[in-house]
């Protein structure tokens, strides 16, 4: 039975345990798309942004040393703001790595626990039924004792009985009854018949 119920609670622990895991992987697969599509967005909006300043800079009839310091400020505001995308995509991944582990950690615990439920409950079982032995056993010699007891009983009253009608007392020795206890009974009992 215990092993029954420790079959269901790692199905169900499994069960969920791949939910989790599902939902995380979902998560990382939209984490990297949001990436993507944030860095391409920002790429074209950088590339967007340089033919505009072009544009402006060739209807101003400004030089290419400016063209040139134009360029590298947008090749480097595209630096900075893919750097800081990658961060953040890589902090999500992280964060998303820690949930995983956190999650199989618990699924672990979780099984463990379940698994020490069951070797409890196990144990509780054989323990209730090495009492319920045991007392069937207590039982059973107290009934043999109380069997023993009444067939000394009949014995001794069938003895006693014999040696009442026979005068010898002999075999009350094997009662418990001393030498002196059996010669004074049948001394009165000579008495009593005149012998």
């Amino acid at each position: 039975m215990a092993d029954a119920r420790l079959r269901a609670a790692r199905a169900a622990l499994e069960e969920a345990y791949r939910r989790n895991v599902s939902a995380l992987s979902e998560k990382k697969e939209s984490l990297k798309a949001a990436y993507d599509a944030a860095r391409d967005k920002a790429a074209a909006d950088s590339e967007r942004e340089r033919a505009a300043f072009h544009e402006y800079a060739a209807a101003r009839g400004l030089n290419s040393g400016a063209a040139g310091q134009a360029r590298l400020s947008f090749g480097t505001s595209l630096l900075r703001t893919l750097t800081d995308l990658e961060r953040r995509y890589l902090e999500g991944q992280n964060g998303l790595e820690r949930e995983l582990a956190d999650l199989t950690s618990q699924y672990s615990a979780a099984l463990a626990k379940a698994q020490a439920e069951a070797r409890a409950e196990e144990l509780e079982a054989l323990y209730r039924d090495w009492l319920e032995r045991a007392e069937a056993a207590r039982e059973e010699k107290r009934y043999e004792a109380s069997l023993r007891q009444s067939a000394q009983k009949a014995a001794y009253e069938r003895a006693l009985e014999t040696a009442e009608y026979t005068g010898d007392y002999s075999q009350m020795a094997r009662f418990g009854w001393t030498g002196e206890q059996i010669k004074k009974v049948q001394e009165r009992w000579n008495r009593k018949y005149g012998l």
